[in-house]
C-alpha cells in the first residue's frame, strides 16, 4: 500500500494522515482518544490504541513475511 492510497482511505473516511512519532505525549493522547480508525504498521506505535475509545476500527499493516521480527 502506498501514499496515494492512504490518501483516497483518509477522503474516504474523512479522516486525516498523522504521524505519531512527530507529536508529543500529549498531542498523541487528544489525537487517539479521538480517533474511530486507526491504520498504522504494526510496530510500538499501536500502544496508542489504549487511548481510543470503545468501538474504534484499528487496520494493522503487515508485510507478507511468514517470520515475524519480534
Amino acid at each position: 500500500m502506498n501514499e496515494d492510497h492512504f490518501l483516497e482511505f483518509d477522503e474516504y473516511i474523512q479522516g486525516e494522515m498523522n504521524a505519531a512519532d512527530k507529536l508529543s505525549f500529549e498531542q498523541q493522547l487528544l489525537l487517539f482518544c479521538n480517533a474511530r480508525y486507526i491504520v498504522s504498521a504494526s510496530g510500538a506505535a499501536l500502544v496508542n490504541m489504549l487511548w481510543a475509545p470503545a468501538g474504534a476500527q484499528v487496520m494493522v499493516l503487515m508485510n507478507d513475511t511468514p517470520y515475524a521480527n519480534y
